[in-house]
């Protein structure tokens, strides 16, 4: 029985006042399938008189609070994991309410989905639920970091190193100073079993479409920027796993999201990337439709090429690479999009034509073997996440909670146990992985 049709019977058996359905259903007998049949033959005319249902729904929320008493509302968290459940056909309700309470406190949540971003948000989070439920979408927990066998060949804008760690997020930071140097689309699909981790990011939009629209039609570029903002935000909540570790750090976190948000303004205001994106896009399911030859493949890249190469030179125009929070260059910009090629035409290629992508996409990047450094095993002074910490590192991105950390700055013995601790710059409160104790330095 659904949740709409049990609440309707409710109304009866608790005796509330109703105009179409009491006489009815008591003259149908009290059996599971007479009340079915009898709610299955009412439920139409009620909706079809909106005066009719108000009367209804107000009568049977006063009613069902009047005998649930006082209860708690419902946490976001418990709201979801009930409709995760719904959807696989499960039952859950929270510990502590009776089947009363819960219909109250259920009926209260709802009226928070009346607002669209909210209800975006639920429906991101349940649609989430589901799909890890599933093993869709199941995050697997970071391994321990170690030193890599083989690299990728680019080398860090920052200071021209090798990668010389395994990266353990799709983020590929600098060993030796911290900078944004790579993105790894096969360890974002190890990630996240496959799935792609920005799936959820339409369905938030939803929730804000139409502010979106409009704010934008009348030049209220404000509100329109808020609402992107809100989107990504949102998002970032969500599945973090598409996202860069760094935004855990609150400054780093809102400069990505005005990042991000004026990317959705290059592409709103310039007709010319909307065409191109729409170039590639056909281009794309033309190849499929051809079979995926490497003719037709070449056009779709081709298409690629072209709209990367706008995009990238609007952004350059805008100043936007000097404002990302990772001080991303066209370069490195242009090698991950290109990463994307390869990724998305995986599941539908391989031999030769999953080839011809490769060198067409990444040309310039290969696998190389490189000498073992000379390492240190250390924890962060942050989360107290492990770390493995190269010589002759500058800085380090703890992977585990994304904070920036000072490589040569002198280890903290920790008091409790007298482990070497990387320390975050000018941060006093120090947690120590080893032994988990949290202290503050120079106590």
């Amino acid at each position: 029985m659904d949740f709409e049709r049990y609440g309707q019977l409710a109304a009866v058996l608790y005796g509330l006042e109703e105009r179409r359905y009491a006489s009815a259903l008591k003259r149908a007998g009290s059996s599971r399938k007479a009340w079915d049949r009898a709610n299955a033959h009412l439920a139409p005319k009620l909706h079809e008189d909106p005066e009719a249902l108000a009367t209804y729904t107000a009568a049977f929320r006063a009613g069902l609070a009047e005998r649930a008493g006082d209860v708690r509302d419902l946490t976001e968290a418990e709201y979801v994991r009930a409709q995760v459940k719904t959807r696989l056909g499960e039952h859950w309700a929270p510990k502590g309410l009776d089947p009363v309470a819960y219909l109250v406190t259920a009926y209260r949540y709802m009226d928070l989905l009346a607002d669209p971003k909210v209800a975006a948000r639920v429906e991101a989070l349940v649609r989430l639920g589901v799909a890890r439920s599933q093993g869709q979408y199941k995050v697997r927990r970071l391994p321990a970091p170690k030193l890599a066998k083989r690299v990728r060949s680019n080398r860090c804008p920052g200071c021209n190193a090798y990668k010389a760690t395994e990266s353990r997020t799709p983020h590929v930071y600098c060993d030796f100073c911290g900078s944004l140097m790579d993105y790894d689309y096969e360890q974002a699909r190890v990630a996240t079993s496959g799935l792609d981790a920005g799936f959820l990011l339409v369905g938030i939009v939803d929730g804000v479409r139409d502010t979106l629209r409009s704010s934008w039609a009348s030049g209220d570029h404000e509100t329109w920027a808020k609402a992107w903002a809100w989107v990504y935000e949102t998002d970032m909540d969500v599945s973090p796993e598409g996202w860069p570790p760094r935004i855990g750090n609150p400054r780093y976190r809102a400069e990505m999201v005005a990042w991000s948000v004026e990317t959705c303004r290059v592409l709103a205001s310039e007709s010319r990337l909307k065409r191109a994106n729409e170039r590639t896009s056909k281009a794309f399911y033309k190849a499929m439709e051809k079979g995926g030859t490497t003719k037709w493949i070449g056009k779709h890249l081709d298409a690629a090429e072209a709209g990367l190469e706008l995009e990238i030179s609007l952004y350059e125009g805008r100043g936007l690479f000097e404002t990302h929070p990772d001080a991303l260059q066209p370069a490195g910009y242009r090698r991950a999009n290109r990463g994307g090629w390869v990724d998305a035409w995986k599941p539908y290629v391989s031999g030769d034509a999953l080839d011809f992508v490769r060198k067409r996409a990444e040309p310039e990047v290969g696998w190389i073997e490189i000498p073992k450094p000379e390492t240190e095993r250390s924890c962060c002074g942050n989360c107290g996440g492990a770390l493995v910490v190269v010589a002759g590192s500058q800085a380090l991105v703890c992977e585990a909670c994304g904070a920036t950390l000072d490589a040569i700055a002198p280890r903290f013995p920790c008091p409790g146990c007298s482990a070497p601790v990387v320390v975050v710059p000018h941060s006093h409160e120090i947690k120590c992985g080893h032994c988990k104790a949290i202290f503050v330095a120079g106590t």
